[in-house]
């Protein structure tokens, strides 16, 4: 990694600590699109039952280096748009989006003879209860797209987190996989394989992704809820009333830098006051995040011009994931992703958690009793995590090793987020773990720690 590359890296880093606790400058906006419309709310007569469709809008854009044409779900209840719903559905989509109009602009500037990209693609509907409905985005072939599964009531996606993490729970998983000739998925690998599913009466039913089966389109896994000792409502969450969450995009496309990405919009009409303040912060952390790197995109730029050099632009992304949505917490997961050049990209990832009963941003000394060494509670639980990994693989015939042998202690204000009944404890890239071992992350279950709870 040459200095231009470690000093971009260290200023968008700087940028984003900078930014978190900053959100009073004015910001002049770019390109900007909302992906959920505010529409005025409807009046259910108690005798009036709900009604609730996917429909499909046409997404298409043009430009000399990228077309895209697709077909995008929205959710809409008694007619109006659903935020939260259209959110999740749409998620895949407009990752894959942002993804493709950064990337068209990177190979537009370092191919001679560059030719034009395209996006394409539509959904199924896999599965559809009153409960849940499951699509399967079908974009450019892509091998990485899995089913993403929507909680109705919840207004939340149904993913790993929301599965047992308990040994018995594994066994009879992988004891499913292994009855279609598939190697058993190990512990580390689960929540990359396992992230989306949906769940029937009868059965869990996992949709895995390509790159995971070689055979054409993605192989369903189905494992019986009777087997797990487990019912369909087992794995579903409670939502919220009290906010709904959109997003909108911003792109930012110049010969020397590159941004696009998504930024959550808040809707209340219990308190659209709290809400448009939260709106406001998003737009402005990332906003901002976004001017600090482009203007030193620019001065780099600049600066190597004069030297007879030029590089293609820099990459910036920015993706978010609602971690928890309900009437106490907000837990909002953003990635800010950046490439300049190299093997690879890197990304820095930051949560805002909100207490909507103060209207505080939350800390995570904030949730536990004012005497209680939460330090060491939290250390002891990932602890023990890195060692079921080690024992995992002394028991498939590797060394006594996990990726996360560099972990030593949580800080005080160490990252993570909320999810319906755990904390999950995060680290940064490189932190404790190589980068081919991605963010290291620790859920702990609420009931583990009771004791020192508030």
């Amino acid at each position: 990694m040459n200095k231009r590359h470690i000093r971009k890296i260290g200023i968008m880093l700087t940028a984003i600590m900078l930014v978190a606790g900053c959100s009073n400058a004015d910001v002049k906006k770019e390109t900007e699109l909302e992906t959920a419309p505010v529409e005025a709310p409807v009046e259910n007569a108690s005798n009036v039952e709900e009604t609730f469709v996917i429909d499909r809008e046409a997404y298409t854009y043009s430009s000399d280096k990228l077309t895209i044409d697709l077909t995008l779900p929205v959710v809409k209840r008694n007619n109006q748009v659903d935020r939260d719903g259209t959110r999740v559905l749409q998620k895949p989509f407009r990752d894959e989006i942002n993804r493709m109009m950064t990337d068209a602009d990177y190979w537009a500037g370092r191919e001679e003879a560059f030719e034009p990209r395209s996006l394409t693609g539509d959904f199924e509907v896999l599965y559809e209860d009153d409960l849940q409905v499951s699509i399967l985005p079908e974009v450019n072939e892509n091998e990485w797209m899995t089913a993403v599964t929507l909680q109705k009531s919840a207004g939340l996606s149904l993913t790993y987190e929301n599965l047992p993490k308990t040994d018995q729970f594994w066994t009879v998983v992988n004891e499913e996989i292994e009855k279609l000739t598939l190697d058993p998925i190990d512990i580390t690998s689960r929540e990359m394989v396992f992230d989306h599913y949906y769940i029937t009466q009868k059965d869990l039913v996992f949709t895995l992704p390509k790159w995971k089966v070689e055979d054409a389109g993605v192989q369903t896994v189905k494992v019986p809820l009777e087997l797990l000792n487990m019912t369909q409502e087992d794995f579903l969450v409670s939502g919220s009333d009290v906010i709904s969450i959109g997003s909108k995009q911003h792109v930012v496309s110049t010969p020397y830098y590159t941004f696009a990405g998504e930024i959550p919009v808040f809707e209340s009409e219990k308190n659209p006051a709290f809400a448009k303040e939260l709106t406001d912060l998003m737009d402005k952390q990332i906003v901002m995040n976004q001017k600090v790197i482009e203007d030193d995109a620019k001065a780099v730029h600049e600066s190597n011009k004069s030297d007879g050099f030029v590089f293609p632009p820099d990459i910036h992304n920015v993706q978010f994931d609602v971690k928890r949505n309900d009437s106490r917490y907000i837990s909002i997961y953003i990635t800010y992703y950046s490439y300049t050049g190299g093997a690879h990209g890197t990304h820095y990832d930051l949560v805002y958690t909100f207490d909507l009963e103060t209207q505080e941003r939350v800390e995570l000394k904030d949730l536990f009793k004012a005497d209680a060494d939460y330090v060491a509670v939290i250390n002891e639980k990932i602890e023990s995590q890195i060692q079921d990994i080690r024992e995992a693989a002394v028991e498939a015939g590797e060394e006594n090793w996990s990726p996360y042998d560099g972990f030593e202690t949580i800080a005080p204000d160490q990252h993570f987020y909320l999810t319906d009944d755990s904390l999950v404890v995060f680290f940064g890239l490189y932190e404790i773990a190589p980068y081919a071992a991605g963010i290291p992350m620790f859920e702990i279950p609420f009931a583990e720690l009771e004791s020192v709870m508030k």
